[in-house]
């Protein structure tokens, strides 16, 4: 689009001319790593160019932009298309040149050269590689010159020296060559760098804690910083920098003044901020400083420099990019000041990790060795000097405190620290200087040994450490040799020890605070004690001390001569675990040995020895803080002794001593004397304090006597044999439930010398179980009188000697008397063991025995009113009259001279715990054989024994233990019935029933044998026995109540009312029943005495019931009796059952329904009741007649009792005809009454039922087919319950005018009563005074022979139910009827 005139210039120029780039520059302006930089190309051509023509630059390569068209920017107007075309791969971008108008020459070209557009600037973006590339690319430019027909002017079609429409032409690009941002050729294209520090150190000056410091920081960045780029550069991660708010620093180097301004760097979490204020350049190195105060612990941070800017290029979408620059440690890592890494900027370190200083000892003049140990984070080299200030040892002193030889303890210190130590006295300075390199967070430890001065000397030394100048390898920073002082870092006490001593070489006195015994322990036991003291001293096993501290403890014992050793013991704080015991008497010695924990200085610790190390206090107690109880540091006498401060006095073990159970006596704090006799067997128990809770006499514990009370003499004397001045060891036995505690043992004191008669005294010595090898070594302060005038007695002469009487009877006895003299005429008595011997004349009452007069040897006691009370329930001993349990003692009195003695003998009136039943036996026949002999104890609840019955009883007294006792006690036996007394119904053997014959003396084994005793009189149930002695009852059955006990029964059973030998129903003014009347039946014993104490409280039932033959089945059998009932109800028989009184059991009225038969009696048992508690025993029932359901059990106490047998006989029969069944064809449906108009008056021979069934009459043909009888009472009532066998017979008769009563002859010969009674003629009255009528009816006899038939006298075929033989007139009886089948009239006729 050039004007018409240049291009009439120029035309001779497009066709003559061959075009060149006079201009081909191009280049960039962001030269950094993935970054967005603007491309731009300047080009000028030779020659002008035309539409279509394209310009192509190639070589642009390792950009991240993709393929695709990119957008061209360019400062001349419609020269190019707006995008070019852009291949990633080769880096190539072509531009095609579109003008304005296209249609001629003059509108349609680029004029290049000195006319039109000229110089075009085209400019792109590219996004730069994530790389290095700093030299860029050459990339190379191409113009592809297009040609059209008008553009070689009018007229011409082409030029004759151009062989083609297009001609190109290629040029290499040229770069500027310059810097931007700090890169070196940055303009050059695609020159581009990864930003990044070239320089980054954060050093300090000082690497340890607490110290002042300064932070350098050492920066170069490899591009530009600016102001303009909002440049800012952060250290981050200063922890324990102390720094919370913007901080002043310092330029140091490269600054050209102030190019980070003067303001404080901006604080925010742990990192400092600077703003670049004008620039920073990328050739130059900046160094600037900050200061800080090192924090308290150690730490190593992970320290970080941060750079943030932006760069701008000129593609406005664009805009500026920030960059980010992260060096994250810029930390050197190299030493100062001997600290590995100790350059890196807060890297900070305790310089000695451990700087302790130990003694071992505190105590006064001891040799002490003291420790120095060093863990330290410095590397200290050959010429440092470490010098501990403050070591005043000895000022003052007399004693010279010397450091001498240095020794290694740990890690070679000594190779490090030198082998010696220079040590100004005056100064209390000791310097040791270093003879090698030390390694750091090595632990070194290394000694030397001084002399404690005496506590009162003592000046305490303060400690410090210094270290002085020598050579500190390994700085980068600090020139070698730099000298550098750690100060004023004060030793502390070794950590090693549980309790750190604050100050060293604190030199004081130990303190024995106080010694404690448990609470729950007492002198004599193997006891808890806990030891409170200060030591004031270190207490190590590794020291001088050896660990430990001597106790003194006199009196004390346990073990053998040879001591405990090595026994665990515990303490607080821990500090001692074992400790050793040597006994010796006044001087034992007990030694606490340390744990690996360590006792500190000042320290109070408690030690508590356990009981079961088996120390044990003096038997004979301690006094309050006893001044010869000390306490030393170190072993044997090692150290000055020192009291105990605070020890609580305990009193003596023993309270006394118990002569034969006697109250304890003999201890020095009561004032009494314990007195023994001089007798072989004396029982002795130790009475421990009562105001323990444990116990301290154990099973086992041995004691003697000696004679006299030299102090010490039992610890002398522990060894020693038997003697006439020592008695044996005797060994002891706990008494259970005793209170105070108490251990029984037995002294044969017959052996050793009693002088005196009434009293030598002997002292008491101790041991406990454990170290009874060792011999009775420790003082009771218990004294004991020997006397020899009683030194033994038998209870009721029974033969056996004793000193103690532990159980004599709470009833009268005797004693005989052993001794020195015994004279008659003497006194003796028993008195209460709380009483004096003084009191031995008191009266004869229920706690003093009264003196007794001796009568060879022999005194005797008694108690009148100790006897069985006569009154209440049961019967007991009166105890309130017999003597009180309890201990006695006894005195004996001269007489002549009136002394009265304590002799030390005793008894216990002793009191039954327990009466069992220990057997119960039939003595003589006839035994009682039932189930409860077989099943039940003797005399227990359910029991039933037989009245008269000889019997044993065997009691056993028992005491509180469950073991027999109590020879010589009164054993009373009482029976009581039903909640009242029955004694005078039980005899003894001979045949007595007083109180006084019913009391048994207990054996020696406790047994009372109440032998042959009856009980008589009585009988029924709710009987117990009560076995009584003064105090204590036994009751047998133990449910022995009004309610409760056993029964007994009679021998036997008998009817005392004689039955006649028949009864007619309704005979006796009861037309339904046969009135039997009353019945007595008595209950007896063997000798046929009436047993009147069976009363009807007892409700002991007489039952009744009525037997017949046959099992109860067949009255007409008088063998089998059996109880009628088979097919009769229960109410047979009236009243069935009754109770006894008195000894008797009436039946009123008795009554038997329903009934009738041939033989029959009634069956008696005695039975008890539902509600009463006692079982039947003997046998089972039949059918019983009275109500089953009455009747507790069905069976009987005794053995049953019958009646005579007797006739039950009908009121009157009842004929009728039909209705009964026998077989077919004879049947009816309805039996027929005969009544006078129906009775047959004419039947045929051998005639039949006529037309059975619908004509069968009774005055047909012949007789009817059935004929039955029916047994009625007085009313016509059926007697329903009458069953037999073969009992009822039917006979022709011929009847005149009259009927035949009992004792009457009939016809045939028969006496009527006989069994073959008549009934009366239909409506004939009776009457025996008439004749006729006594003769008038007789039995048919055959009128004809034939068959059976053979004599005219014989009848029986006269009525059969066959023609052959004489059948069917003998019927049974079942509910009351007889039934005949077909019978009819044979061999005889008439009227």
């Amino acid at each position: 689009s050039s004007s018409s005139s240049s291009s009439s210039s120029s035309s001779s120029s497009i066709k003559n001319c061959d075009v060149t780039f006079d201009t081909k520059a191009i280049g960039q302006n962001v030269p950094v790593a993935d970054k967005d930089t603007i491309i731009t190309v300047t080009i000028a051509m030779s020659c002008d160019v035309y539409h279509g023509s394209t310009i192509t630059i190639l070589g642009l390569t390792g950009t991240q932009t993709a393929d695709g068209n990119l957008a061209l920017t360019v400062d001349k107007s419609n020269l190019l298309n707006a995008q070019g075309a852009w291949l990633q791969g080769t880096g190539s971008l072509v531009m095609t040149v579109e003008t304005a108008s296209q249609a001629d020459y003059y509108g349609g070209h680029w004029e290049t050269g000195d006319a039109a557009e000229g110089t075009v600037v085209v400019s792109f973006k590219l996004q730069q590689g994530n790389d290095d590339l700093p030299a860029g690319v050459d990339p190379t430019i191409t113009l592809d010159r297009h040609f059209a027909p008008y553009q070689y002017g009018p007229g011409t079609t082409q030029a004759p020296w151009w062989g083609a429409a297009t001609k190109q032409t290629t040029a290499t690009m040229v770069k500027p060559g310059t810097d931007i941002f700090g890169v070196s050729n940055g303009v050059n294209p695609l020159v581009h760098v990864i930003p990044a520090l070239d320089v980054a150190n954060v050093t300090q000056s000082s690497p340890f804690i607490d110290y002042d410091n300064t932070i350098t920081v050492s920066f170069s960045c490899n591009v530009d910083l600016t102001n303009a780029d909002a440049a800012t550069i952060k250290v981050e991660t200063l922890t324990g920098s102390g720094i919370s708010a913007d901080h002043a620093w310092t330029e140091s180097s490269g600054f050209s003044g102030n190019n980070m301004g003067t303001g404080n760097a901006v604080y925010a979490s742990d990192s400092l901020e600077w703003t670049v204020a004008t620039s920073l350049s990328s050739a130059t190195t900046y160094v600037w400083t900050f200061a800080i105060t090192n924090p308290s612990a150690a730490q190593a941070p992970t320290v970080s420099i941060t750079v943030a800017t932006t760069k701008t290029n000129s593609d406005a979408a664009t805009a500026d990019q920030a960059i980010a620059i992260t060096h994250a440690d810029p930390l050197p890592d190299t030493a100062l000041k001997g600290v590995t890494n100790g350059v890196n900027a807060l890297k900070i370190v305790v310089p000695f990790e451990v700087r302790t200083f130990d003694d071992t000892v505190d105590t006064p003049g001891a040799p002490n060795i003291v420790t120095v140990a060093f863990t330290t984070n410095i590397a200290f080299v050959a010429g440092d000097e470490i010098t501990i200030t403050g070591l005043l040892l000895g000022t003052g002193s007399s004693t010279s405190a010397n450091v001498g030889t240095v020794s290694s303890v740990a890690n070679s210190a000594t190779a490090v620290f030198g082998t010696a130590g220079a040590w100004n006295q005056a100064t209390g300075n000791l310097v040791f200087t270093c003879t090698g390199t030390a390694v750091e967070a090595t632990a070194y430890s290394f000694s030397f040994t001084v002399t404690n001065p005496p506590a009162s000397f003592n000046t305490v030394p303060s400690l410090s450490v210094t270290v002085g100048t020598g050579f500190t390898p390994g700085s980068n920073t600090i020139s070698a040799g730099t000298a550098f002082g750690i100060s004023s870092l004060a030793l502390t006490q070794s950590a090693g020890n549980t309790d750190t001593v604050a100050v060293p070489f604190t030199i004081v006195d130990p303190v024995f605070t106080s010694l404690v015994f448990s609470t729950a322990e007492a002198p004599g036991a193997a006891s808890e004690m806990v030891f409170t003291f200060t030591c004031g001293d270190e207490i190590v096993t590794s020291k001088t001390n050896l660990g430990v501290v001597t106790i003194i403890l006199p009196g004390f014992t346990g073990g053998t001569d040879a001591g405990y050793s090595g026994v665990a013991v515990t303490s607080a704080p821990d500090t001692f675990d074992t400790a050793s015991f040597t006994r010796s008497g006044a001087s034992s010695i007990l030694q606490l040995t340390s744990s690996t924990n360590t006792l500190a200085f000042g320290a109070e610790v408690a030690v508590t020895v356990p009981a079961s190390m088996g120390i044990k206090l003096p038997a004979n107690g301690v006094t309050s803080a006893q001044s010869d109880v000390k306490l030393s540091v170190g072993p044997n006498i090692w150290s000055e002794e020192f009291s105990v401060t605070t020890m609580a006095a305990v009193t003596p073990l023993i309270t006394g001593v118990r002569i034969n159970a006697l109250a304890a006596k003999g201890a020095a704090a009561s004032s009494t004397v314990a007195t023994m006799p001089r007798f072989s067997t004396v029982l002795i128990g130790l009475e421990e304090r009562a105001d323990v809770t444990a116990t301290i006499f154990q099973d086992g514990d041995e004691v003697s006597l000696r004679q006299g009370t030299t102090s010490w003499g039992c610890f002398s004397t522990r060894a020693g044999a038997s003697s006439t001045t020592r008695t044996a060891d005797v060994g002891l036995t706990l008494i259970n439930g005793a209170s105070p505690i108490s251990h029984n043992g037995t002294f044969d004191a017959s052996t050793i010398e009693a002088p005196t008669a009434v009293g030598t005294t002997y002292t008491l010595c101790f041991v406990g179980n454990d170290m009874i090898a060792a011999g009775v070594d420790s003082e009771t302060s218990v004294t004991v009188e020997l006397q020899s005038k009683v030194t033994s007695v038998e209870l009721n002469s029974n033969a056996n000697q004793f000193s103690y009487l532990k159980q004599s009877p709470r009833n009268d006895f005797s004693v005989k008397l052993y001794g020195d003299a015994i004279a008659d005429g003497n006194t003796v008595a028993f008195i209460p063991d709380a009483s004096a011997c003084t009191a031995m004349n008191t009266a004869n009452s229920v706690t003093f025995t009264g003196a007794a007069t001796v009568a060879s040897s022999v005194a005797s006691f008694a108690w009148a009113g100790c006897i069985p009370l006569t009154t209440g329930v049961p019967r007991v001993m009166d105890s309130a009259n017999c003597p009180t349990e309890g201990l006695y003692r006894l005195c004996y009195n001269n007489g002549g001279d009136s002394t009265t003695i304590e002799t030390g003998i005793s008894t216990h009136f002793f009191q039954v715990s327990e009466i069992e039943l220990t057997s119960a036996a039939h003595v003589s026949s006839p035994t009682f054989t039932g189930t409860a002999a077989t099943n039940d104890t003797l005399f227990g609840e359910d029991f039933v024994y037989e009245v008269y019955e000889p019997f044993t009883v065997t009691v056993l007294l028992k005491d509180g233990n469950g073991n027999p006792c109590c020879e010589g006690t009164k054993v009373f036996l009482a029976l009581t019935k039903a909640g009242a007394d029955d004694s005078d119904k039980l005899y003894n053997a001979a045949g007595s029933n007083t109180n006084a014959d019913k009391i048994v003396l207990a054996t020696s084994a406790g047994v009372a044998t109440f032998t042959g005793y009856t009980i008589r009189g009585t009988a029924g149930k709710f009987f117990y026995f009560t076995a009584s002695v003064a105090g204590a009852t036994m009751n047998f059955p133990a449910t022995g109540a009004a309610d409760k006990g056993f029964m007994i029964r009679p021998t036997k059973l008998t009817q005392y009312t004689t039955l006649t030998t028949e009864y007619i129903v309704g005979a006796g003014g009861d037309n339904a029943n046969a009135v039997l009347g009353d019945i007595e039946i008595r209950a007896l014993d063997r000798y046929d005495n009436v047993l009147a104490g069976l009363v009807t409280a007892d409700d002991c039932h007489c039952e009744a019931m009525l037997e017949t033959g046959n099992s109860g089945v067949d009255s007409a059998k008088n063998t089998e009796f059996g109880g009628v009932g088979g097919f009769t109800s229960s109410s047979d028989l009236t009243a069935a059952t009754v109770v006894f009184d008195l000894g008797k059991a009436t039946f009123s009225g008795v009554k038997v329904a329903k009934t009738a038969g041939r033989y029959f009696r009634l069956k008696y048992w005695m039975t008890e009741h539902a509600g009463s508690t006692g079982a039947a025993v003997l046998q089972t029932l039949g059918f019983t007649t009275s109500d089953a359901a009455a009747v507790n059990s069905p069976t009987s106490y005794v053995a049953e009792a019958y009646s005579t047998t007797f006739m039950l006989s009908a009121a009157k029969m009842k004929l009728s005809w039909g209705g009964l069944a026998s077989d077919a064809p004879f049947q009816h449906a309805t039996a027929t009454d005969y009544t006078s108009s129906t009775f047959p008056i004419v039947t045929r021979l051998d005639g039949s039922p006529a037309t059975y069934p619908t004509t069968d009459a009774p005055n047909t043909d012949g007789l009817p087919s059935s004929i039955q009888v029916v047994l009625l009472d007085a009313d016509g009532g059926t007697l329903s319950s009458t069953n037999c066998t073969g009992c009822f017979y039917a006979r022709l008769v011929k009847c005149d005018d009259s009927t035949p009563a009992n004792g009457t002859t009939t016809g045939m010969g028969l006496t009527n009563g006989d069994g073959v009674t008549l009934p009366a003629c239909v409506g004939q009255a009776i009457d025996e005074n008439e004749d006729d009528q006594m003769a008038g009816m007789s039995q048919a006899l055959c009128a004809t022979t034939g068959g059976e038939c053979t004599s005219a006298a014989d009848f029986q075929q006269t009525l059969s139910d066959r023609a052959t033989a004489a059948e069917g007139t003998e019927a049974f009886v079942a509910n009351g009827i007889a039934a005949f089948y077909g019978l009819q009239a044979r061999y005889t006729f008439g009227a």
